[in-house]
């Protein structure tokens, strides 16, 4: 009992004692008594929403969060009471982590004594998705695991996260990013109707809201617009596309976690179909808009013609956009 008492005082920044709690959870629980005691305190909520702290967490990246998911996701193998507390308290980290980022944004501090030098919201951002990311992507592993995370609210937690609006540029290239993609995909594997629907429809929201941006009269204007004043005439364009890029990478992250599963199915849907018009649709949107931006000082204007080897000039498909119907082939029928 002094022991799950101590869970309840900050954590030291040390590797090994964090490594240590789940080795020593096993052993409490290695009687009927001890695995009451220890399923009652609920350890391992106390423990999660303590390594939020940025006098922790900041300080035990590298291999500790991954050792500390593969700890815990044996301790709940053998223990499996503890699941939905090792899960709640999963989520429960997540949303101090938002709790976090919300206080720093407003000028706060996370501690009595700050940070020296000052912790920027995006630093803590990184670390602190990153350790979130390494911790969940072994528990993910388990069918039983993913489906508690699932229920108490993870899929959407993990998801306000990618939602944040001012997310660093390299942010779907950094390790916070990757290990957020293929810790969503483990899951889709397991419970897809949970989590592919809910991406596909914030990456249709995305898709349009680029469509809206980069549309067939702005791709027009910034033409004819003088060169130094292309740029100016996307303003937001650049949080639009670091979105659909993060976008991208969580839903080619799920689509690729069917492969060799049955769950492909979920993908064959109206849903499905209507995403892929719409990603085709906006991809000759924004490849016009780039040829708009890059076209060269020759007078040649690459959205009203195209050169062919005999100077044929063609017309530009963005005079049929999006009228024409895009032709959709069934995956069983590729098949």
């Amino acid at each position: 009992k002094a022991f799950l008492a101590s869970l309840d005082k900050p954590l030291p920044p040390s590797r090994g004692v964090i490594n240590a709690i789940p080795t020593v959870l096993g052993a409490l629980c290695l009687t009927p008594t001890g695995c009451q005691v220890v399923e009652q305190a609920e350890p391992l909520k106390k423990l999660l929403g303590g390594l939020c702290s940025d006098k922790v967490v900041l300080y035990v990246q590298g291999s500790c969060p991954s050792n500390l998911g593969v700890q815990l996701e044996e301790l709940m193998r053998h223990n499996p009471s503890l699941i939905d507390s090792c899960m709640a308290g999963c989520v429960d980290m997540s949303n101090q982590i938002l709790s976090n980022l919300d206080t720093l944004a407003a000028g706060g501090s996370l501690s009595a004594a700050p940070s020296t030098p000052p912790l920027t919201r995006h630093s803590y951002l990184l670390c602190a998705v990153e350790f979130l990311g390494k911790l969940l992507e072994p528990l993910m592993s388990a069918a039983e695991h993913s489906r508690a995370f699932v229920r108490k609210g993870g899929i959407e937690s993990l998801l306000r996260i990618l939602a944040i609006k001012d997310l660093p540029p390299n942010f779907s290239r950094s390790d916070s990013g990757r290990f957020v993609v293929l810790v969503v995909g483990k899951i889709a594997f397991h419970t897809p109707s949970d989590v592919l629907g809910e991406v596909m429809s914030r990456m249709l929201n995305v898709l349009r809201g680029v469509q809206a941006a980069f549309s067939r009269a702005k791709v027009l204007e910034i033409a004819a617009a003088p060169e130094g004043a292309k740029g100016a005439a996307f303003a937001g364009g650049k949080e639009l596309l670091l979105a659909l890029e993060l976008h991208t990478s969580l839903l080619s992250g799920i689509v690729g976690s069917f492969r060799g599963s049955s769950t492909g199915v979920e993908w064959e849907s109206a849903a499905g179909t209507e995403l892929v018009k719409v990603c085709a649709e906006c991809y000759l949107a924004l490849r016009l808009c780039s040829s708009a931006l890059t076209q060269g000082g020759d007078g040649h204007n690459p959205l009203t013609t195209r050169e062919t080897n005999g100077g044929a000039k063609l017309q530009s498909p963005i005079d049929t956009l999006p009228d024409d119907q895009i032709s959709i082939v069934p995956p069983s029928a590729a098949a």
